[in-house]
């Protein structure tokens, strides 16, 4: 899931181990809250799209800027990330795995400004940190280690070049500043009358780098060296990104300039002053802008975020240079996301992950399934919005399971409509993809399906689907006619979000269970639909257990309860205290082997003992965790589908 505000904390590019790959952040709650995870996003050759690479874990605070660099010096380039609160995070370009966190005291909820140079010549970055607010300039190293400071120098962006003759490299504020970092002290201040963007590259090829700054409806450029403006494009109107590149190979540097508002991104040569391109946003507002040659085809491509300051979808947008025509966007989903489940869609014996978005287009249409590659986690399709892109509540649930008999499996979801409760039976097609095959043609009115089961129920030999409504009712429909055949008695309050169907009191017909959210459990006599026997309590999550006669529930209090029939009712036979909080979900994996999904983590435990524990995903994670045939763990949660390597 790309997120809103795409690239608002920056939108770089690098090379990683023979290819390039763009870093940007995005927020997993929508626009009005703060970028909390990044990602890495890189170009397929055979599908000829972008698609995210790795997926971080979830910040402890916003994300306010992201840039890439070589802080620690090993081999490989970092990942830094400035937080709200603060703190930077430093992650392996390479493994992208965290090496290192410290706390600063340049907290910032909104303004503030980070940029990477090297500033004592011994070939590692110092990670430079500025805020607006309270002004103050801070310089670290990549150990952590606070190298000096200046108070009352500052601003919303930061940029450190050779701008002038001296040997040292000079640190340029928003607030007006430029800052010689071997005397650490102002050698200039210009007039910055609301700067809030700045970049430095050397346009008239003396060997210094002039300074790049918008200011109000203005472009100028700054000769650091001679102290003097050295000229200035209006624009015509407020500028929302800018970027400095050499982005057409001619020899000259292009300002790139993100216009506020559904306007563009233009091109302007920094020697003739003339703007030489442009390309029409149709979204609104632009976040950052980048430029490389990200699909290989030798000519740079035009990345930027866009749809940030409106309720609307946002997009992260490729455009070609030469062209000018959009190149790649991507699909909006939003979380969080449900299932996953694993299977051979296709019948070549390779298995498919399946997981899908609760909605889409930053919420306003129904969310999309997402099958990816069970070897190599690549996207193989990602379907239309389902049940017509109508709904209130969105998609909740998904499996898989072979309806046609044809060998292959299909994927069943869970939602409704604008009429009601909605089932839905897609098809992984020749070409990679997803068609609608099968529908409910009743729909159970005013209700929205939280959970979707599949079984024989009257014994026929022929599959019929499950659903579990948020009116507490179990429904049952014909898969040859998609019409309803029968539905429960209203069960209790709130909505049916998980069903098992097995022998579970060993009297040789099966039984029906309906987990009620956060509530009881109903079973049902799978025939019938009556209501033969309740398991009180407040559960969230359920499993059938390993014999055929118990079922497994996770409680609010962390614990997960195995429940067995006596012969008169189910009774508590087994309690595990695996969380201290709310079971989202859990497997078990082997033996006494569990993974738990509680708070923003996935663990393995072991008994009581807790054997591992993913980074902090959000909530949500490990609602539900599958085994792959390589042995990989793969689970969801708000923003992202998982993988770990057992």
């Amino acid at each position: 899931m790309f997120g809103t505000a795409i690239g608002a904390a920056g939108i770089s590019v690098a090379a990683n181990q023979g290819h390039l790959e763009m870093y940007m952040d995005g927020a997993s709650r929508g626009d009005v809250f703060p970028d909390d995870y990044w990602y890495a996003v890189t170009y397929d050759p055979t599908s000829g799209t972008y698609e995210q690479s790795f997926v971080s874990d979830r910040m402890p605070s916003g994300i306010q800027r992201l840039r890439v660099g070589n802080v620690t010096g090993d081999t490989a380039l970092e990942i830094v990330a400035f937080l709200a609160d603060g703190s930077v995070r430093i992650y392996d370009q390479g493994t992208k795995v965290l090496e290192r966190t410290f706390p600063t005291p340049a907290r910032e909820a909104y303004f503030a400004g980070m940029a990477l140079a090297d500033l004592d010549g011994d070939g590692l970055s110092e990670i430079i940190l500025t805020t607006d607010t309270v002004k103050n300039l801070w310089v670290y190293g990549g150990d952590g280690v606070l190298r000096w400071t200046l108070p009352g120098i500052g601003g919303n962006a930061v940029a450190a070049a050779q701008m002038d003759a001296d040997p040292a490299i000079e640190i340029a504020v928003t607030g007006g500043q430029v800052v010689d970092s071997g005397s650490r002290s102002v050698e200039w201040t210009r007039p910055a009358f609301f700067e809030h963007l700045l970049e430095s590259a050397d346009i008239d090829g003396d060997g210094m780098e002039e300074l790049i700054v918008v200011n109000d409806l203005s472009l100028l450029a700054y000769d650091v060296d001679a102290k003097v403006a050295k000229w200035t494009i209006p624009m015509v109107g407020p500028v929302d990104a800018i970027h400095v590149a050499d982005f057409d190979h001619d020899g000259v540097i292009e300002v790139l300039v993100g216009d506020y508002g559904q306007g563009s991104v233009r091109a302007f040569d920094t020697v003739t002053r003339s703007q030489e391109w442009s390309v029409r946003n149709l979204d609104e507002g632009i976040t950052n802008i980048a430029t490389a040659d990200v699909d290989g085809d030798g000519e740079n491509e035009v990345i930027f975020g866009a749809g940030a300051i409106t309720s609307g979808p946002d997009r992260l947008i490729v455009v070609g240079r030469t062209s000018g025509a959009v190149e790649w966007e991507n699909v909006h989903l939003d979380g969080p996301f449900v299932g996953p489940a694993v299977g051979d869609l296709d019948g070549d014996g390779v298995e498919e992950i399946v997981a899908a978005s609760v909605e889409s287009e930053a919420t306003y249409s129904n969310g999309r399934i997402v099958v990816l590659d069970g070897v190599t986690h690549r996207l193989r399709a990602i379907s239309e919005p389902v049940a017509d892109g109508h709904s209130s509540l969105g998609t909740q649930d998904v499996l898989m399971a072979d309806f046609d008999g044809d060998g292959d499996q299909e994927i069943l979801i869970a939602s409704d409509s604008s009429f009601g409760g909605v089932v839905e039976i897609w098809d992984l097609e020749a070409g990679a993809s997803l068609e609608r095959i099968w529908t409910n043609t009743t729909q159970a009115p005013y209700v929205a399906f939280f959970s979707v089961g599949v079984a024989d129920v009257d014994g026929d030999g022929t599959l019929e689907i499950i659903a579990g409504g948020d009116d507490a009712r179990v429904y049952v429909y014909d898969l040859a006619t998609g019409a309803e055949l029968a539905h429960s008695t209203v069960l209790g309050y709130g909505s049916v979000r998980a069903l098992e169907v097995d022998d579970f009191d060993g009297d040789g017909a099966r039984e029906l269970a309906a987990q009620l959210w956060n509530g009881p459990v109903h079973v049902l006599d799978l025939g019938t639909l009556a209501d033969e026997a309740t398991i009180d309590g407040s559960f969230s999550s359920m499993r059938k257990a390993s014999g055929a006669t118990s079922i497994q529930l996770g409680g609010l209090d962390g614990a997960i309860r195995t429940y067995a029939w006596n012969g008169a009712d189910y009774a508590p036979v087994r309690t595990a205290q695996l969380a201290n909080q709310e079971v989202y979900g859990f497997e078990r994996l082997e033996n006494d082997l569990y993974s738990v999904g509680s708070g923003d983590f996935l663990r393995l435990s072991r008994g009581a003992t807790a054997v591992w524990e993913s980074p902090s995903y959000g909530p949500f994670t490990g609602r539900r965790t599958v085994r792959t045939q390589s042995g990989e763990l793969v689970t969801v949660s708000r923003y992202a589908i998982l993988g770990f390597a057992e």
